[in-house]
């Protein structure tokens, strides 16, 4: 005689694994951002690297598809390869993207990420320069570094993306907000209905 019961053995989970992520990014100010940014997703997967010192753009690229290919070499898997340039307009990300390749994602914040900081705050016309910029941000933050650690920036993930998106890719202008939906996606899809602090 078979037993025709269902099984009540569980199987093996399935949860999505997290994304993993090498960024390409400059000290001080965008390596605070990049920082809060892991801490506030819990998403520790992510490997900074940083440019030679006056290391143009597509060679940053190059360099960023050389450590991937290095990384998957030594058994080391990730899922995304970013390099981050301060002080780039969009239409030159757009060449830069236009003459590399596909494999390295690209965020750019012209004049600096102190105009994508700042757009967590308040609107900003895509005329402003570096000095405006500055000044603002320093009425919302007084020490850009420190605050962003320590979380100024809680919540406000949302409102900064629309707000850059609005400002076009003429003047200043930032998508670093792309780099931060992907890493938002990751942990989405490892943990569905988990909160995050971005």
């Amino acid at each position: 005689m078979t037993n025709s019961l269902p099984s009540l053995r569980r199987g093996p989970a399935t949860r999505a694994q997290k994304e993993t992520f090498i960024v390409f990014l400059e000290r001080g100010l965008p390596e605070a951002y990049l920082q809060w940014v892991k801490t506030a997703l819990g998403h520790h997967q992510i490997t900074e690297r940083y440019p030679e010192v006056g290391e143009p753009p597509v060679d940053q690229v190059r360099r960023a598809v050389r450590a991937g290919r290095d990384a998957r070499a030594k058994g080391s898997e990730f899922d995304h390869l970013w390099c981050w340039f301060e002080g780039m307009s969009q239409s030159g990300l757009h060449q830069l993207r236009a003459s590399s390749t596909r494999r390295v994602g690209l965020a750019a914040s012209d004049p600096g990420i102190e105009l994508w900081l700042l757009l967590h705050f308040q609107e900003m016309p895509n005329d402003v320069d570096s000095a405006g910029i500055s000044g603002a941000l320093q009425t919302h933050l007084s020490d850009p570094e420190r605050d962003v650690v320590e979380g100024a920036l809680e919540g406000r993930f949302a409102v900064a993306a629309e707000r850059a998106r609005r400002l076009g890719t003429v003047g200043a202008s930032t998508n670093l907000y792309d780099f931060v939906e992907r890493v938002i996606a990751s942990f989405t899809a490892f943990d569905p209905g988990g909160k995050h602090r971005i």
